[in-house]
């Protein structure tokens, strides 16, 4: 093959024809010698006659350049010309392994993917050489080489997963399926991440090409691949945390959307010179944030450009009230303290300023319009508080209550069990117990799946009434089976107690990493906002309460799944059930596929950007060349457009040739004649390259 810039010519000794045209043109312009003049007497008869057709010379000029061109493009088209050739591209005559990564990364640019993918298979089909495509994030058994038509058809169905690719098992099946064979032409399509095994697959695929060749096609710096999760942010505030394969600078927005796919905000983003990720936060309502079902990077589609939001990601407004007058004095000492910041990183806490707890009430529910109610060591309610607060929990509040010396004397009618008067004290002078563990928590606990630290004690509590049936529920207990943490359902909402104090008076629970994780979970269990998810019936709360007693023993069964574009479909037969104690620790893989897993209304959100997530670009590989992006193009073929604008100049040809042995006048009109058969031949030639240059801009697009 000879190349002459973007052209190369597939049958290049063809071009010496074109030293001929001199030699066509001088034959073309070639004479017939005058004809012998004899005289003849009756010439006089013909004198007078008008001859009615004349025959030039030689060959009109713009005839003979129509003709010259003509068998200029004929020679260009038998020399096969083509854009994009691939000479030097494959070296060695082996099978064309084409190593394809089809994880979550690869979807944002997959048709320049799948162009590079047929340009290879195209070139190994002109050098006769079989091909073998191996996906890396697919767990298809390794295949047979076969011919390039057979490849064509099997590429149909390769599609990127929502997940990332597994090089490392891919390895071990290509060293076990591959082990006596050698000599390929290696062409790694890879989406420019390291997974932590880069190097060691780079050098399997190194051995397999020894005698061959091994060129490795990745993404630039401004199509590295990006994915996007939740940050966490102050105040309630939705921020999306956007991090990319490659170093910055890179911009781009965030799209906030419903469950159906409406937009409720957009963020715009900005990675700086040398950094890797962004924080790009929202600025929505509360009301308008809690709405927000996912983040979307805009302009990409892909798995990991989507992060889906559950029941844990909304944010709730939980207000918090205390007996305590001494807080401002001593605030380490303050209940209010630990409730505050344990729950202030993932709620909207507000604290009421007004001393009276009637009036503090009143004021969290009808104008702060809060979810959540934390009472801590609040004795008996008046009865218009109490009364308040049904009304509130019917429709679907949390209220969280601490026990302490004043519940300790006596409780009213909102708690979850009747309380004995005055309570148990464990490990003091005058008691011959000793301060208490945690016992591990039973599968029906909303804790369940929580470590219990060892070193977590209670010295006093509150006890249930044992004159008095329980019909509660006990989510946690101590090592000796007293309860620690009750709970019953009033109309909608929840009445959850806590047998300790908020402080460390009581227990060290508080300072615990244990206390924030107890206290999120039970602020989750109730809605973002208080009467939007019940009916007039009540049904929806009943519903609620029941897939939340089984949600903690139940393994949570895929509901949705994304697929590699980034769109919401029915789950895979393959995605499997995840355990509720394992969920935050699942990675998305072909087993559990990122999407929704869980019963309605409580499902959980597993996604490929998690908080710790760093996206870590691919390093070069020793020994390979190694292409900035995919610029590896399907060659496009002049020879049928040359032999096509070769026709069109031959029937000008003809109808020219019929226009002068009409006699019409061609002498008179030379000029004009000649005019309009350039224009005809200009616009003959000139499609063919409009539909060329078409083609071009398709393949950069």
């Amino acid at each position: 093959m000879m190349t002459l810039g973007p052209i190369g010519f597939m049958q290049p000794w063809i071009l010496l024809a074109l030293a001929a045209l001199p030699a066509i043109w001088w034959l073309l312009r070639f004479t017939p010698p005058s004809p012998k003049v004899v005289e003849f007497p009756p010439t006089r008869l013909l004198k007078e006659l008008k001859p009615t057709e004349e025959t030039p010379a030689r060959s009109p000029w713009w005839l003979t350049l129509m003709r010259m061109l003509l068998a200029a493009l004929l020679i260009l088209a038998l020399a096969r010309p083509v854009i994009n050739p691939d000479e030097g591209r494959f070296a060695g005559e082996g099978t064309l392994l084409v190593v394809v990564d089809n994880g979550w990364a690869s979807a944002a640019h997959w048709n320049a993917r799948r162009e590079a993918i047929e340009a290879a298979i195209d070139r190994a089909d002109r050098s006769g050489r079989n091909v073998l495509i191996v996906p890396t994030a697919s767990a298809d058994e390794i295949g047979e080489p076969l011919p390039a038509d057979a490849v064509r058809e099997r590429i149909t169905g390769l599609v990127p997963q929502p997940f990332a690719p597994d090089r490392e098992t891919l390895a071990a099946s290509l060293d076990e399926a591959l082990k006596t064979t050698s000599g390929y032409s290696v062409m790694w399509l890879s989406d420019g991440l390291d997974y932590g095994h880069a190097e060691q697959f780079a050098d399997k695929l190194g051995k397999l090409a020894e005698g061959g060749s091994l060129t490795v096609l990745k993404p630039g710096a401004q199509e590295a691949p990006l994915g996007v999760g939740r940050a966490r942010a102050d105040g309630g505030v939705l921020a999306g945390r956007v991090v990319s394969g490659a170093e910055g600078p890179q911009s781009g927005s965030i799209r906030a959307l419903t469950a159906r796919g409406e937009p409720l905000g957009e963020a715009p983003f900005a990675i700086k010179t040398g950094e890797t990720e962004a924080i790009a936060p929202f600025d929505l309502p509360l009301e308008i944030r809690n709405q927000v079902a996912r983040l979307q990077i805009k302009g990409q589609r892909s798995a990991g450009a989507v992060h889906l939001l559950d029941a844990q990601s909304q944010w709730h407004r939980v207000g918090i009230v205390s007996g305590e007058s001494r807080e401002e004095a001593q605030r380490l000492l303050s209940p209010l303290y630990y409730v505050e910041r344990a729950l202030s990183p993932y709620s909207d806490v507000i604290t009421p300023t007004e001393r009276n707890i009637a009036t503090a009430v009143n004021d969290l529910i009808e104008k702060q319009r809060v979810s959540t109610i934390v009472l801590a060591d609040i004795g008996k309610l008046v009865p218009a508080t109490q009364e308040e607060l049904e009304t509130w929990l019917d429709k679907g509040g949390m209220l969280i209550r601490f026990a302490g010396p004043r519940l300790e004397q006596g409780g009213d009618e909102l708690l979850p069990a009747a309380l004995r008067r005055g309570g148990r004290s464990l490990g003091g002078a005058l008691s011959w117990g000793t301060p208490q563990q945690l016992s591990p928590f039973e599968d029906t606990s909303p804790f369940s799946g929580l470590d219990t630290p060892e070193d977590v004690r209670v010295n006093r509590q509150v006890l249930a009434d044992p004159a008095v049936a329980m019909d509660a529920e006990v989510w946690a207990t101590l090592a000796d089976g007293t309860p620690l943490v009750t709970a019953k359902r009033q109309g909608d909402g929840w009445i959850v107690l806590f047998h300790v104090t908020a402080n460390s008076d009581w227990s060290n629970l508080p300072l615990s990493g244990l206390f924030v994780q107890m206290l999120r979970r039970t602020m989750t269990l109730g809605p973002s906002q208080v009467g939007a998810a019940s009916d007039e019936n009540g049904e929806a709360g009943d519903e609620a309460a029941s897939t939340l007693r089984s949600s903690a023993t139940t393994a949570l069964a895929p509901v949705q799944a994304l697929d590699g574009f980034g769109q919401l479909v029915p789950p895979p037969l393959s995605a499997a059930p995840i355990a509720p104690d394992g969920f935050d620790k699942t990675v998305a893989g072909p087993d559990h596929p990122p999407g929704y897993y869980g019963p309605s209304g409580q499902a959980r959100a597993l996604n490929i950007v998690k908080t710790n997530t760093k996206l870590l670009p691919l390093p070069d590989v020793e020994g390979a060349s190694t292409v900035s992006f995919y610029t590896l193009k399907k060659p496009f073929a002049l020879e049928p457009w040359l032999y096509l604008a070769a026709l069109g100049i031959f029937a000008l040809d003809i109808l020219a040739v019929l226009a002068l042995s009409a006699g019409l006048g061609f002498r008179r009109h030379h000029k004009a004649t000649a005019a309009i058969a350039l224009a005809v031949l200009l616009v003959a030639t000139a499609s063919p390259q409009d539909a060329i240059a078409a083609e071009s801009d398709t393949n950069a697009a």
